[in-house]
C-alpha cells in the first residue's frame, strides 16, 4: 500500500505545504483581477479623454488592446492601425498558444504509447515519432514569432499612450513596464489615465471612432 512516510513526508507537512500553495494560489488570483480591472479603469478613462467611442472594449480580453492602440493613435489619420495590429497579433498569440500546447500534449502521448517506435533502425527514427515532435515544434516557432511581434508592437504602444498622458514620466513608466510586464504597466496605465492628454479630441466637441 502507498504510503506518504514510504517518501520521507508527514502527513501535517503536506497539510502544510497544501494550505500554502492554496494561499499562494488564491493571492496570485486576486492580484491579477486587481491588475486587470486597474488596467481596464484607466483605458476606459483614457477613451474617454480622447473621444473614444464604445469605451466598454476597455473590459473586454483583446478589445483591450484594440482600444489602448486608437488612443495612442487618436491624432492621426490612420486611426485603426495600431489598435487593429494589436487586437489580430493578441488573439493570433493566444490561439497559437492553445494550440501548440495542446499538440505538444498530443504528440507527448502519442510518443509515450510508441516508445518502442524511438529505437532507431538503421540510424533513422519512426518517421511516425517525427511528425508527432515535429509539429508541435512548427507551431511553438510561429507562437514565439507572433508573440515577439506583439510584445514590440505594445511597447510602441505604451510609448505613444505615456508620452501623450504623461511625458515627463514617459521614459520612466516605459522602462518599468519593459522590465515588470503586465505589473508596472497596468498600474502606470492608471496613473496615467488621471491626466489630460495634450490634445484632446473631447476638447474640440470631436469624436473619434472606433469599429
Amino acid at each position: 500500500m502507498f504510503s506518504l512516510s514510504g517518501l520521507g513526508l508527514e502527513p501535517s507537512s503536506m497539510k502544510t505545504a497544501l494550505t500554502m500553495y492554496f494561499l499562494i494560489g488564491t493571492l496570485i488570483i486576486f492580484f491579477s483581477i486587481v491588475l486587470y480591472f486597474m488596467k481596464s479603469i484607466g483605458i476606459y478613462k483614457m477613451a474617454e479623454e480622447t473621444g473614444i467611442k464604445n469605451k466598454w472594449y476597455s473590459f473586454v480580453p483583446f478589445l483591450r488592446e484594440y482600444t489602448l492602440g486608437l488612443i495612442a493613435t487618436y491624432k492621426k489619420s490612420n486611426k485603426r492601425t495600431l489598435g487593429s495590429a494589436l487586437f489580430i497579433l493578441r488573439s493570433a498569440t493566444a490561439a497559437l498558444g492553445y494550440v501548440t500546447t495542446i499538440l505538444f500534449i498530443a504528440g507527448g502521448v502519442d510518443t509515450l504509447f510508441r516508445a518502442d517506435e524511438i529505437l532507431v533502425k538503421g540510424g533513422t527514427v519512426s518517421v511516425n515519432v517525427v511528425i508527432s515532435l515535429l509539429l508541435p515544434a512548427i507551431f511553438l516557432c510561429l507562437f514565439s514569432i507572433t508573440a515577439l511581434a506583439t510584445r514590440i508592437i505594445y511597447i510602441v504602444t505604451l510609448a505613444k499612450v505615456y508620452h501623450s498622458f504623461d511625458a515627463s514620466f514617459t521614459f520612466v513608466f516605459l522602462f518599468a513596464s519593459i522590465l515588470l510586464p503586465v505589473i508596472a504597466d497596468s498600474f502606470f496605465i492608471y496613473i496615467a489615465s488621471k491626466n489630460r492628454p495634450f490634445f484632446s479630441p473631447m476638447m474640440q466637441n470631436s469624436s473619434y471612432v472606433g469599429f
